[in-house]
């Protein structure tokens, strides 16, 4: 997607691959994914790849990626530096790269979630960024989260109202749990 805004509803995108994103890939655009799940993807960078591109998730899940969930990147040399990404009532699990991570050229992110539930994420974990960056991340739980960490170092942010951290969510198999796409059921 390049210079567009794009709207995913109630679409799986799975099994794809590609060298920089495996399943989205947005330049310049917004980018909104709503009752849907980006699962099983593989590919050496990110399922959802944000390139100066707001992204909003609602009520969708990101599991199972080889790579890393969704990865956001903001530079003052492409424009506008500053970024926003919102998660409301998302899953970002079993990634194999990380939840979400932010790199950066100069800028900001900033980003907010509530709601939603992050664990199982390999490499950077939950939140991550590249070195150096984390001054460029604002992060911001607007509460009632369940991280099976507590964000640490340059990553710490404070906990929002009812959030669970260092809790294992127990999560089921990804699979149709009667949804319009798969997800994991709490067990």
């Amino acid at each position: 997607l390049s210079g567009v805004e794009a709207t995913l509803r109630r679409v799986t995108v799975q099994n794809s691959t590609s060298e920089f994103s495996a399943a989205v890939r947005a330049v310049g655009s917004t980018v909104n994914v709503v009752d849907s799940s980006i699962v099983n993807n593989s590919g050496t960078g990110a399922a959802i790849d944000l390139v100066q591109s707001p992204g909003r998730f609602e009520t969708s899940t990101i599991s199972g990626n080889a790579g890393i969930g969704i990865r956001t990147f903001t530079s003052n040399e492409l424009g506008d530096p500053a970024g926003e990404l919102l998660l409301s009532s998302v899953t970002v699990a079993n990634n194999a790269g990380g939840g979400v991570f932010h790199s950066f050229a100069g800028g900001v992110l900033q980003a907010t979630y509530q709601n939603s539930l992050l664990a199982d994420n390999g490499g950077a974990g939950n939140f991550g960024a590249t070195v150096g960056s984390f001054d460029t991340l604002n992060l911001q739980s607007l509460g009632n989260n369940l991280l099976d960490d507590t964000p640490a170092g340059a990553a710490a942010h404070a906990a929002g109202p009812n959030d669970q951290r260092d809790t294992d969510p127990l999560l089921g198999p990804l699979q149709d749990n009667g949804g319009p796409t798969p997800t994991h059921a709490l067990l």
